[in-house]
């Protein structure tokens, strides 16, 4: 049997690398997963290290040509992030 990403979980990881910068809680909220934001954190956590979600995240960058420098920026703090980016200008 061959499993296939449910539409929820397409949701998920489009918001993931993209609004949600990698934060699995907000993604699960944008996905539209119920619960309070500790349920949208388990939540998070359990759809982000799911293997077929795990593949479809890593295909997804690839297509995307997400580069590491841009992941490990998004994974960083807020203020960090915006200072590395003011540094940059």
């Amino acid at each position: 049997m061959v499993r296939e990403l449910t539409p929820k979980q397409q949701r998920w990881i489009a918001a993931y690398i993209g609004p949600a910068c990698f934060n699995a809680t907000e993604a699960a909220h944008m996905a539209g997963y119920a619960g309070d934001r500790r349920t949208l954190a388990v939540t998070g956590h359990r759809t982000r290290y799911t293997p077929l979600v795990a593949a479809g995240i890593t295909a997804r960058c690839r297509a995307w040509h997400v580069e590491e420098e841009f992941l490990r920026a998004c994974r960083s703090p807020p203020n960090r992030v915006r200072g590395q980016w003011e540094a940059d200008v």
